[in-house]
């Protein structure tokens, strides 16, 4: 009994909360908690990057696609809670004024296709996001 109280009184009581839980259980052990990556183990920073990606169709449906999110094990419900959270919060000034809360139906056909080589779509869809004027790490 006292088990199930302590489950009930950790566990997070919005979607907000629910996304922040979420990335620090399935992404931040990579990622790291203040969004910032690794170099040198090819963990793309987030912080104040992540929202150039949305500015592309193809970036945006990417940022659903990575190995993170594809082999979390998340239902897409959980993608929609957590990208919701860590977007706004990682973006910064990357992120558009209006962004679009990204959308269970979005994400379940996103995770459909599993790109076969993701650094060459990430190189690819940065290059693009650099000829506008986006200031994009390289990976």
């Amino acid at each position: 009994m006292l088990a199930l109280a302590l489950v009930l009184w950790a566990a997070p009581s919005s979607a907000l909360d629910r996304g922040e839980y979420l990335y620090t259980l399935h992404c931040s052990g990579c990622h790291v908690r203040d969004g910032s990556g690794s170099t040198e183990g090819r963990i793309p920073r987030l912080a104040g990057q992540i929202g150039h990606f949305l500015k592309l169709p193809e970036g945006r449906r990417f940022v659903l696609q990575v190995p993170g999110v594809m082999n979390s094990g998340l239902g897409n419900e959980d993608v929609e809670k957590l990208m919701n959270w860590m977007v706004p919060h990682f973006a910064g000034a990357s992120l558009d004024r209006t962004f679009v809360p990204f959308t269970v139906d979005e994400i379940a056909t996103a995770r459909k296709q599993r790109p076969a080589d993701i650094f060459a779509v990430r190189r690819g869809i940065a290059a693009d996001l650099r000829k506008g004027g986006a200031v994009v790490d390289e990976y």
